[in-house]
Parts: structure tokens; sequence; C-alpha cells
């Protein structure tokens, strides 16, 4: 296996799948910094109503209690 960073040889699963602390590192800053990012995608209507009405279930469900089941979502 080859270090994503660097591209040597992974030869302890230590740091997995980097080949040492150094790699992890400068791909945690990418991530946290502006070197990686994940496209931004508009939410349809569809998506937006669905994530409202989990969100609705969320807080009707009394603490400590699991949540009812789920049913169908609006425009299944």
């Amino acid at each position: 296996m080859k270090c994503p960073i660097c591209k040597k040889t992974v030869e302890a699963p230590t740091y997995r799948p980097f080949c040492s602390r150094h790699c992890a590192d400068v791909d945690l800053e990418r991530w946290l910094g502006d070197g990686y990012s994940l496209p931004d995608v508009p939410m349809t209507n569809l998506l937006l109503e669905q994530a409202e009405h989990q969100a609705r279930q969320k807080r009707a469900a009394p603490r400590g209690s699991c949540a009812p089941p789920r049913g169908p979502l609006p425009g299944e």
C-alpha cells in the first residue's frame, strides 16, 4: 500500500493509510484548510422536506426513548 501523501510504501499500520505521523498531519491540515473540499450540492425540495420531516420526528420523540419506527418520507 502506498501513502496517499508522499507515495512511500506503508510498512507499519500505525498511521495507516499514511506512512508516518507527518503525512497524517499533512492530510489533516489539508482537510482543515482549503486543500480539500466537498462539492456544494444544493438541496432539492424533496431532500429538504425529508430532512425537515426527520428533524420533526426527532423532536417529537421523548428523551431517553428510542424514536418510533420511521414511516414513509414525503415523496416516497
